[in-house]
């Protein structure tokens, strides 16, 4: 017995009307054009599939989702029932931007949605870090061919084929199925920090935003430090932690000054967290550069290669 539960918020690539997601099939829906175009977009957008205008937005069923059986979830959720589909719900609003989810009321129910219809402010660098390989669809008859049967094509016909992305699907598969590895599960505790990270990419202040993807550093420091006690991984100084996440994830040898800048950007930290102001002697560039960080890190645990579409890394001479 299949089932099929609606889904908000869910943006395809531009010309996917499919995604199957080890074993999920997304379908958008009917009227996806329209249910798009409700939802928050910031730029005037034409010459793609669909013309966007900007719009302050609100929440939209724009697919559905069909499963013959609900897999237990690969992720620590801290409650029970939390299923597969969960897990690809999560991966979907950390690769879309999107608060990702289904329908769990009843058609005779209208209960208010508490979830953020509003663009995520972070996370653009890993969103970009999916793997492009690009397809060509008939806009007419769905049919796919791969860019080699493109490229021998002659014109007129090729003007019925859009390109598109299919390694966005096949880049969501790779990541369920590394996250669903052994040794991925007990090196990352079961991941239960993307939890921590979606939030923490949601729209806010600068200092919220500092302050919740520092607590992302100070959690995987301790995953991977877990032969320490819990006294230990509390009085560890912070600076120790950043340091060791640095040479861990990009390979940057610290140097003197390296630290000393980490030192100054810490204590900017505890006084943000303490007096909830950012201190004179900080920028807010550099309160950036954690969060961006962050999103290469992520990418990285995920199997991806870190995005540098902003050309960020010119940033890491701070190190």
């Amino acid at each position: 017995m299949s089932h099929l539960k609606e889904i908000y918020n869910l943006e395809f690539p531009h010309y996917i009307t499919k995604l199957n997601l080890d074993g999920y099939l997304f379908k958008r829906r009917d009227d996806y054009k329209q249910q798009l175009l409700k939802l928050q977009h910031f730029v005037d957008v034409s010459g793609s599939e669909f013309h966007i205008l900007p719009n302050t937005g609100e929440h939209a069923v724009t697919a559905t989702v069909e499963y013959i059986e609900d897999k237990p979830a690969i992720l620590e959720w801290g409650h029970d029932g939390s299923t597969r589909l969960d897990d690809i719900l999560l991966l979907l609003d950390l690769f879309t931007g999107r608060s990702v989810f289904y329908k769990n009321w009843g058609d005779d129910e209208d209960p208010p949605i508490i979830r953020d219809s509003r663009l995520s402010q972070w996370g653009s660098q890993l969103l970009l870090s999916t793997r492009r390989e690009t397809a060509y669809v008939n806009i007419d008859s769905t049919q796919m061919i791969d860019e080699a049967t493109f490229r021998k094509m002659k014109f007129p016909e090729q003007a019925d084929y859009r390109s598109c992305d299919i390694g966005f699907e096949k880049s969501l598969n790779n990541i369920l199925a590394l996250i669903a590895s052994p040794s991925w599960q007990t090196e990352h505790k079961q991941g239960y920090f993307l939890h921590l990270y979606k939030n923490a990419t949601k729209r806010s202040i600068i200092e919220y935003s500092f302050l919740s993807h520092w607590t992302i550093w100070e959690h995987l420091y301790a995953i991977h430090n877990d032969h320490l006690n819990e006294r230990t991984l509390q009085t560890t100084d912070a600076t120790d932690k950043v340091v060791f996440i640095i040479e861990k994830y990009f390979s940057i040898p610290i140097s003197s000054a390296a630290r000393s800048e980490i030192i100054r950007i810490k204590k900017a930290r505890h006084t943000l967290s303490h007096f909830g102001r950012i201190p004179t002697n900080v920028d807010i560039s550099e309160m950036k550069l954690f969060i961006r960080l962050a999103e290469q890190i992520i990418a990285n645990i995920l199997g991806l290669r870190p995005s540098n579409a902003f050309n960020f890394r010119s940033t890491y001479s701070v190190f």
